[in-house]
């Protein structure tokens, strides 16, 4: 009978714990679009839109890229926490050029000023030339300059 009563105490608790964590559960509160304009090595680059959803705290979830088309359009998703001042960002990003001569991937870092979302993305690359099968490696800084989205 004991043992009945120990099973049947475990099952509630689990289940109260269970409840307890649905019931705290936050999907996180999508709150717009934000862009920058992009500058590496002092040429434009374009501008990036990213969408942004906040999920407690200091903390937020990115997913965007380029909105023009051109060479460098990567898929970006990430994350950012803000701490103090700053806003730091961690991106992973993936590339394809059409008709696939080239695909890549990418890590990259940025640090914002929280103020004047202003900053500066570090990125680490890993390309594979498809008609060459042939892995390169690069490292690029771009500058984050806020804009308003079109």
């Amino acid at each position: 009978m004991k043992t009945f009563g120990f099973a049947v105490g475990s099952l509630f608790m689990i289940f109260i714990l269970i409840l307890g964590i649905a019931i705290s559960a936050h999907a996180g509160d999508y709150l717009g679009e934000i862009c920058f304009n992009i500058v590496s090595n002092d040429e434009p680059h374009g501008v990036c839109k990213f969408g942004v959803t906040h999920m407690g705290g200091n903390y937020y979830i990115l997913q965007g890229g380029p909105i023009e088309t051109n060479e460098w359009g990567p898929c970006f998703i990430g994350s950012a926490q803000v701490v103090g001042n700053q806003i730091i960002i961690s991106l992973h990003a993936t590339h394809s050029d059409s008709p696939g001569s080239m695909r890549d991937t990418m890590s990259c870092q940025a640090i914002l000023n929280a103020t004047t979302l202003n900053g500066t993305l570090w990125c680490i690359s890993t390309e594979y030339l498809t008609p060459y099968d042939q892995f390169t490696h690069s490292y690029s800084e771009q500058i984050f300059t806020y804009t308003p989205c079109p």
